[in-house]
């Protein structure tokens, strides 16, 4: 599935759905009870009641694709009365299908004007980092400072390593350091 991810519009359904449901009856909670055209080319969402599978329905330019995730263990959803039906963008889908629909707590609400929509953006892209090192127990100082360092002499057809997963598996045992780090014998992180 490919999208142009600022386009692509998200619809969550915020009721538990059968999961033994599929094109007709997803094309009709999208069409009737969400008031969207399924037809669209726009994501809709679906959960199970325990939150552990997802149904994802869209249309493809000739027919309605339906794309599913069981998760085989934790949640998507951690409690329903927090969810409610609404539109999210493609990131936020992402992030949802990592489990990472969390509250990043920015203090005093400093990060909602970021002056520029460029600066959103960015904005959210480190957001969305650090909530997916915390989601695979890396230090995001540690991940942050190594993948800085690294990124200028890693090959450009193998940038995908340089992801927080894939990090964890291939640099997280010895990662690069900072000059702060040999100095203060620790890390050089507030609160660390």
């Amino acid at each position: 599935m490919f999208f142009p991810e600022g386009q692509v519009r998200v619809f969550l359904y915020g009721e538990p759905v059968n999961m033994r449901l599929s094109f007709d009856g997803l094309y009709a909670l999208a069409k009737h009870v969400m008031h969207q055209d399924p037809l669209s080319g726009h994501l809709f969402a679906f959960f199970n009641r325990r939150a552990t599978q997802i149904r994802v329905l869209y249309f493809d330019r000739n027919g309605l694709c339906v794309w599913a995730k069981r998760l085989e263990q934790g949640r998507l959803v951690s409690n329903w009365a927090d969810l409610k039906s609404c539109e999210m963008d493609w990131t936020g889908l992402k992030l949802l299908l990592e489990r990472a629909l969390r509250v990043i707590p920015m203090g005093k609400k400093n990060w909602l004007f970021s002056w520029t929509e460029l600066g959103a953006k960015h904005v959210g892209i480190v957001q969305s980092l650090l909530a997916i090192c915390r989601l695979h127990d890396i230090n995001p100082y540690d991940y942050f400072v190594d993948v800085l360092q690294r990124v200028g002499q890693h090959p450009a057809s193998l940038v995908h390593q340089l992801t927080p997963r894939i990090w964890k598996e291939m640099f997280a045992d010895n990662p690069l350091r900072s000059d702060l780090h040999t100095i203060s014998g620790r890390h050089a992180c507030v609160g660390a």
